[in-house]
């Protein structure tokens, strides 16, 4: 009867031990860790959401320097070699416009998210899927083509009042062309940009499920991997074409304003 009850103790204390061995599930900081990861996303501020990654993975989506990245990409596409403004080089107003703009179009980028309950784990490495739906980087590249060509593929003339013009055309034979094209620009890029971003906003979304790995690093949370989809849905970049198309735009708009302001001079 003895060895019965210390076989039975036995035996008790070895589930138990088998029991606290058992590894925790740690599914639900898993799923809180990509919801506040995309809820970043979503928002459009990429730093923050950069935050949520282990260096490793913030290095692999390129955000932590994002909005200026793209600010860059972007103004790049209007100053070029090979042009009549081949030194020029937009400035800080210029700039902080297309910043503000790309920090617009970011926040309208990832429409909406849903976390998957179905997180699987190997040890405490956990993949979790989550639906995602987004606008269409090509179609921005699009739109940006047809609406610059439309602005500054033009007489520029044409679409600026006389006193503007006649504003540019003091710049010009006072501070040189680089000086009239940053005043162009300040002009123009408000409302340009802005039409570019109401109809990113208004073009149809693509419905996509990416993978995130999450795991514990440190004692903190994190995303620690993804099935590469996010860099692609994230990119504001236009296409090589597209820039080039722009260029070309830039180019045909801007011969004809200092024609233009030397006949006002007159």
């Amino acid at each position: 009867m003895k060895r019965k009850i210390t076989l039975i103790l036995v035996l008790c204390c070895l589930a138990l031990s088998l029991v606290s061995c058992k590894e925790e599930d740690h599914s639900d900081e898993a799923k809180q860790t990509a919801e506040t990861f995309l809820e970043a996303v979503k928002s459009g501020n990429f730093t923050k959401a950069s935050s949520y990654c282990s260096p490793e993975e913030a290095k692999a989506l390129g955000w932590e320097s994002y909005s200026e990245e793209a600010a860059d990409d972007f103004a790049s596409s209007i100053s070029g070699e090979g042009s009549v403004n081949t030194d020029y080089k937009p400035s800080d107003a210029v700039t902080s416009i297309i910043s503000s703009w790309i920090d617009q179009l970011c926040a309208e980028m990832i429409t909406g998210y849903k976390v998957s309950d179905k997180i699987t784990r190997e040890k405490q490495v956990y993949t979790v899927p989550a639906d995602i739906s987004y606008h269409d980087s090509s179609t921005l590249s699009e739109e940006v083509t047809k609406t610059t060509e439309e602005y500054l593929g033009s007489d520029i003339s044409k679409i600026i009042s006389q006193e503007q013009l006649a504003k540019l055309t003091q710049i010009y034979m006072t501070e040189g062309q680089n000086a009239m094209l940053d005043a162009l620009f300040e002009q123009i890029l408000p409302d340009l940009l802005d039409s570019i971003a109401q109809s990113y906003k208004n073009a149809p979304t693509i419905d996509d499920t990416i993978t995130l790995t999450v795991e514990n690093v440190d004692g903190d949370w994190l995303i620690t991997g993804d099935d590469g989809k996010l860099a692609a849905i994230t990119s504001l970049s236009p296409s090589a074409e597209s820039s080039e198309k722009s260029f070309a735009a830039t180019e045909a708009g801007s011969k004809t304003l200092p024609a233009s302001t030397e006949a006002q001079s007159k």
